[in-house]
């Protein structure tokens, strides 16, 4: 709000407006509080969880993409789909795709 703007209000309208400014900033403050708050306690508590956690994501990534390789390299030389499907653990309908 202009300053012009905040002379004009009648003296209720002022202490309305002041009163919701505040109502606004301390609900930002209480938001941030919680935010922070939240992430310092799950970088406490949960970084180790977090870590291992990362690790089994990479591992499984690293896994389908070897298998994807693998089954490229299968396809490449011929082997009937089902084999691959087996050997990979990729479904026959994702070998077809490749």
């Amino acid at each position: 709000m202009q300053a012009a703007e905040f002379a004009a209000l009648s003296r209720d309208e002022k202490r309305n407006y002041l009163n919701s400014v505040k109502m606004k900033g301390d609900y930002q403050n209480t938001i941030d509080f919680a935010r922070d708050q939240g992430l310092e306690e799950g970088f406490n508590k949960g970084h180790e969880a977090g870590i291992a956690e990362g690790r089994e994501i990479g591992v499984a990534e690293g896994m389908q993409k070897k298998a994807l390789e693998t089954a490229i390299s299968l396809k490449t030389a011929g082997v009937d789909p089902f084999i691959i499907a087996e050997a990979t653990g990729l479904s026959e309908a994702k070998i077809a795709t490749l």
